[in-house]
């Protein structure tokens, strides 16, 4: 066909396959792990796909001008020119297929559907690849009445079906014939916020040396940072909080994964620290272990050295802070002047997933010590669970009365089990004490997933993270903790409005629940908020290992 023959078309799309997934082969050698790049290039994919849900009309004009104007330039063209179109063509092609393949293996275990704008550019594109490849062999002939050739048209014909496939799903939110969800309500937090950059730093806080018969010989090589995040914007005059972060397993990478949460964190006054620690498993200590689930803990000697290392490492960036001696602590006061004041009774304590359980660890640690008298409140997005091993077991007897804890559970989450958290409200709720007092701050929050609009909203368990703050991520995760912050340094500065967001965050109006509606009148799936989640969802005690 127009001097290329079909073995060498053939050639031509399986180049272009191994083009397309060289970006996963390189994220493997850097990363020497399957798994770690597979992630990597989701995130980087969904990201992608939120920028291009953005172009939706866009987009697809961009495509059909594009076709025409190949159709156009390569009317005329002479028989050499004609064949680089199409092995540029076959090549773009099998890019494009190798591209759709990996989409489909993350759609399958990460986005439930709801990437819509990538698979259809993707359609779009192979139709494109496709049919100059079809008109600059078989175009010519059938003009002078002669029969295409079969070849080139099976192909011709498979490429279009799959292109088909993957523009379906989204052809409607790419036309623009979707409703669109709401943005943020114009809520107090909202004009509390500070407005330019964040500072962004990080030290080394902590001698490992006590840890290293716990853990194993790849974290042992590592260097165990805090990163701190403040704004230099807010006023010079004011105390300002405390807040501490508590990345998710295999999350160290601060920078790469949870900016936009900690700096919702620091816009609104607050000091932030977000240490990192050891997440992976150290089978050399409990090689054949299977331990249960209980109540929302276990016992797994593993977990407890991971958890025992999160929470040393949290206390001594917290004392570093405090001290104007240590590098960190001089280097904060550098920037904020020598006055500053920290005020560790107004406090916010949160974390991911493994971070999560962290984080309920360190707030009952922080509150045994006498601090968050003023104001304490705890963030556990999507827990996988707390340490029960001997010796730690955190000690929630300290909880003070004004506690505000939110324990979140996401619909389109297939990492953790969601009895982890239900059991963990409870237990905060409690103290862990099982009587039939409860702290009327503490709330499980069921985020929920909802397609009737685009973008489509899915709650996944990566939700925090910087490549899924969508719209969703918006209106739930950084809202709330836009206004816990607000609540947090409200209190330590003494501003107004602090009841009102204390309401918001008991969900007393409902408002914690409602997040708005699409553009064409219908409510978005509300968060549901449940005091009572154990009995809700019949959570048991023990559950089995897996």
């Amino acid at each position: 066909p127009a001097g290329r023959p079909w073995t060498r078309r053939c050639q031509d799309v399986g180049l272009g396959v191994l083009l397309g997934l060289l970006p996963v082969i390189v994220l493997i050698v850097l990363h020497r792990s399957l798994t770690s790049a597979l992630f990597l290039y989701a995130f980087n994919l969904i990201g992608i796909a939120r920028w291009l849900q953005s172009a939706a009309i866009i987009a697809p004009a961009l495509i059909f001008s594009c076709f025409i104007a190949g159709l156009i330039v390569t009317t005329r063209q002479p028989t050499g020119r004609q064949r680089m179109v199409i092995q540029a063509s076959d090549i773009g092609s099998g890019i494009i297929i190798a591209a759709a393949v990996i989409y489909v293996g993350i759609d399958r275990t990460l986005s439930f559907g709801a990437i819509v704008a990538f698979p259809f550019i993707l359609g779009a594109m192979l139709t494109t690849t496709t049919l100059l490849a079809w008109y600059n062999i078989d175009g010519p002939h059938v003009r002078k009445e002669k029969a295409p050739q079969r070849a080139s048209t099976v192909q011709a014909t498979a490429f279009l079906i799959i292109a088909l496939l993957l523009m379906q799903p989204g052809s409607s939110a790419m036309f623009g014939l979707r409703p669109t969800p709401p943005e943020n309500a114009d809520s107090p937090w909202q004009h509390t916020a500070v407005q330019g950059e964040t500072v962004m730093k990080s030290f080394e806080v902590m001698n490992i040396e006590p840890f290293k018969s716990t853990i194993s010989e790849a974290s042992l090589e590592s260097k165990w940072r805090v990163y701190v995040l403040y704004s230099e914007n807010f006023p010079a005059d004011k105390p300002r909080g405390i807040a501490i972060f508590m990345h998710a397993h295999t999350g160290q990478d601060i920078e790469y994964f949870y900016t936009d949460l900690l700096e919702n964190l620091a816009r609104q006054g607050l000091i932030v620290l977000a240490p990192q620690y050891i997440t992976e498993w150290n089978d050399e200590i409990a090689p054949a272990i299977q331990p249960d689930a209980i109540r929302g803990g276990t016992s797994d000697p593993r977990h407890a050295a991971n958890i025992d290392f999160a929470v040393h490492h949290a206390q001594a960036a917290f004392e570093a802070l405090m001290s104007p001696d240590s590098e960190l602590g001089q280097s904060v006061r550098t920037d904020l002047g020598e006055g500053v004041i920290l005020d560790s009774a107004s406090l916010w304590i949160g974390g991911h997933s493994f971070g999560g359980g962290a984080a309920i660890h360190i707030a009952a640690g922080m509150a045994g010590d006498g601090h968050g008298q003023n104001s304490l409140v705890i963030e556990v997005l999507v827990p996988f669970g707390i340490s029960d091993a001997e010796g730690m077991t955190p000690n929630l007897s300290h909880l003070p009365d004004h506690t505000i804890a939110h324990i979140t559970e996401h619909d389109a989450d297939n990492i953790v089990n969601g009895c982890d958290g239900r059991w963990l409200a409870h237990r905060l709720s409690t103290r862990d004490n099982d009587t039939n007092e409860h702290l009327p701050g503490v709330l499980h929050l069921l985020t929920q997933s909802d397609f009737h609009g685009f973008p489509r909203l899915l709650a996944t368990h990566y939700l925090p993270v910087n490549m899924l703050h969508d719209t969703l991520a918006d209106l739930t995760v950084h809202d709330r903790i836009s206004a816990q912050a607000a609540f947090v340094q409200g209190t330590s500065s003494g501003a107004d409005g602090v009841e009102e967001i204390r309401a918001h965050l008991h969900d007393q109006n409902g408002t914690l629940s409602d997040i708005g509606m699409w553009s064409d009148g219908v409510p978005l799936t509300p968060v549901q908020v449940d005091r009572d989640p154990v009995s809700t969802k019949q959570c048991i005690e023990r559950r089995p290992p897996g």
